[in-house]
């Protein structure tokens, strides 16, 4: 797929019909061959140029199908940067053209208007915290300040000192953020010892950042975002639960969420209900996921292309906890086929999803099948999805495969699995994956061991090492398994039993 295509194919159904109206709108036209080579984009899958003229008999030569694509992405970036202004009245978009404005009128000597206009923008700004164009705006009105009708010059300078401070703040929340994520995606991928904690106290204090952060949804975030990253490291969940509950519930409280920062409003939405989930309060995420769909339609639905997935495949695994996993795999399956924005991680990590829900209702064969179609090698996808990723997803291919019956199979693979992953056995979150491998190769080579009521005692022992309410989930779905092939009752019947809190 090539750029403009990737472009074209991201926009939804009502958006491309508006762009149709947008370019007819600009020169009416019975059959353009603009909207002709869209329409292709979109739903054809051609590859080279020759192919693309082949459909467009009105377009005679190579060279002729290059200025085409030239005007169809002139148009279609127009096309966004109008729609982006029109959904959201409060974007650095506007204010943008707002100071443009300004610069025009002030050049045409309409001074008065322009400085209008400059207070009106620095309103705007100020209410919706952009820091960055604030100081320009106040730049700007350092260079007009000596109109007539200009705001008093240390008034403009104090209002501009101010903000820098908050610039500086907003900038080092977000430097601080980048430099503790790169180094948590170093555990993720190579799964080597960090003292997270210390990561992010050394780096925050480093950056000078304090309790000020925690006034603005903005700032919030990002340090949500870096904690979160941590707990997500260390899979300790419940210390996370009741901070980003209080701050959620205080700043709501507050009215403190407008429609400018209405991404974070979401993105801390999104950070609540994944970590009720984590800690198996699936009701409660369920409600605060439903209030995440209502606030997604909001504001003319801005940020549901960016969020949607993830809301997706958040409410299937809630629903498949919640002994719905039909519905889930309803859920998922449709959006494989009909989301055309998916990103190949996306798509992924349904197929993982997926491919579990149908093993919870025992249909191997499907579940092999989903497994077959991630179509990419473990290095592949170490690299896009991390190595614990990969872990899961052969782990899962090991539980199909000994379901299947293949033993030798499941002899070779885990002989694979424990010399691809012995680096990573020695981080204490994986010592029992050895442990519970090492428990599916006995009753794979003894499955007279499954009666033996000395093996179950010890798995209990092994694999049940924290407190039941602080247990991982996805470790307690792993052990449900081992655990309904020892009392041999039904894999799903036993994890939903097992995962209640």
């Amino acid at each position: 797929m090539d750029n403009l295509q990737e472009i074209v194919k991201l926009l939804p159904d009502e958006a491309c019909q508006a762009f149709g109206l947008f370019v007819n709108h600009q020169k009416q036209k019975k059959a353009r061959k603009d909207l002709q080579l869209f329409e292709l984009l979109r739903k054809e899958k051609l590859r080279k140029p020759a192919e693309y003229l082949e459909k467009l008999s009105a377009v005679p030569n190579t060279n002729a199908y290059h200025a085409l694509r030239k005007r169809l992405f002139r148009q279609l970036l127009q096309f966004l940067v109008l729609q982006r202004m029109d959904a959201d009245s409060t974007s650095a978009s506007q204010l943008m053209g707002i100071i443009s404005l300004c610069r025009y009128l002030y050049e045409q000597n309409n001074e008065a208007l322009a400085w209008h206009y400059l207070k009106k923008a620095e309103a705007l700004a100020t209410e919706n915290e952009q820091y960055e164009l604030l100081h320009s705006l106040y730049t700007l009105q350092i260079e007009y300040s000596g109109s007539e009708w200009a705001d008093p010059l240390q008034s403009i300078i104090r209002k501009r000192e101010k903000n820098k401070k908050l610039l500086e703040l907003e900038e080092n929340a977000a430097l601080a953020s980048a430099l503790i994520r790169q180094r948590l995606k170093e555990v993720r991928l190579e799964s080597r010892q960090i003292p997270l904690d210390n990561i992010i106290s050394k780096t925050l204090y480093e950056f000078g950042l304090h309790d000020s952060l925690y006034q603005r949804p903005k700032f919030l975030y990002s340090i949500l975002s870096i904690t979160r990253s941590a707990m997500l490291a260390k899979k300790d969940f419940y210390a996370f639960e009741p901070y980003i509950l209080q701050q959620y519930r205080s700043l709501s409280q507050q009215q403190a969420f407008t429609r400018a920062n209405h991404f974070y409003k979401l993105s801390i939405l999104y950070m609540l209900c994944h970590v009720l989930y984590r800690n198996r309060k699936f009701r409660q995420a369920l409600a605060y996921l439903q209030q995440f769909e209502k606030d997604l339609q909001e504001h003319q639905g801005a940020y549901q292309r960016k969020f949607q997935v993830q809301y997706l495949m958040l409410l299937a695994a809630v629903k498949s906890y919640l002994g719905e996993s039909m519905e889930s795999i309803q859920l998922l399956e449709e959006s494989l086929e009909n989301c055309s924005f998916l990103k190949e991680e996306e798509r992924l990590q349904m197929l993982l999803n997926l491919g579990l829900y149908y093993f919870q209702h025992q249909n191997l064969k499907k579940a092999n099948q989903i497994s077959l179609r991630i179509g990419h090698t473990d290095a592949w996808c170490a690299k896009k999805l991390g190595k614990e990723w990969v872990m899961k997803k052969n782990l899962m291919e090991l539980i199909i495969q000994y379901e299947l019956g293949n033993t030798d199979l499941v002899d070779d693979r885990l002989r694979a699995f424990h010399q691809q992953y012995k680096g990573m056995y020695r981080n204490p979150l994986y010592k029992r994956v050895k442990l519970y491998l090492d428990f599916l190769q006995q009753i794979n080579g003894q499955p007279q061991l499954l009666h033996d009521k000395t093996l179950e005692q010890k798995i209990t022992n092994s694999l049940t090492t924290v407190p039941e309410a602080q247990e991982d989930l996805q470790a307690m779905t792993f052990y449900s398994w081992l655990k309904a092939k020892l009392h041999k009752r039904p894999f799903y019947e036993v994890l939903l039993e097992t995962v209640q809190p």
